[in-house]
């Protein structure tokens, strides 16, 4: 496209991804009321949306032109890697917390952007039939 060859100058995204995470985890060291773990997956995006405008530097003039895709679905796109704990809080009632680092296996989107990422995943886990 015309864009390819142009001098972008920047662009503005909004995006609304969906990611599809698949993880395995293993219980390191197993106490009475904590469990150490880590985990390894692999997550896969579905952009359902992508909005851009592009500004471009053309005869000395900048000018936006915005672009419109659907429907890029990078599977296996990055993996996920994890280490954390959980802890019993009340009987049935578990707490969870571990930092991720997501590395990306490709590019996602029509501009094959490479998504580094970390985050802290904190969840409550309720096991309504234990005793």
């Amino acid at each position: 496209s015309y864009l390819s060859r142009a001098d972008i100058k920047s662009i503005k995204a909004d995006c609304l991804v969906y990611d599809v995470p698949v993880t395995l985890q293993y219980n390191l060291i197993i106490r009475p009321k904590t469990v150490y773990y880590v985990s390894a997956g692999i997550s896969s995006y579905l952009m359902k949306k992508e909005n851009y405008d592009f500004t471009i530097l053309r005869y000395n003039a900048l000018y936006t032109y915005p672009y419109q895709y659907s429907k890029n679905s990078n599977l296996m796109a990055a993996v996920n890697i994890s280490a954390g704990m959980e802890k019993k809080i009340f009987n049935k009632l578990y707490l969870q917390a571990a930092p991720v680092v997501t590395i990306p296996l490709g590019g996602v989107g029509e501009g094959k952007v490479r998504l580094y990422s970390t985050n802290l995943n904190v969840g409550l886990k309720y096991f309504p039939f234990k005793k």
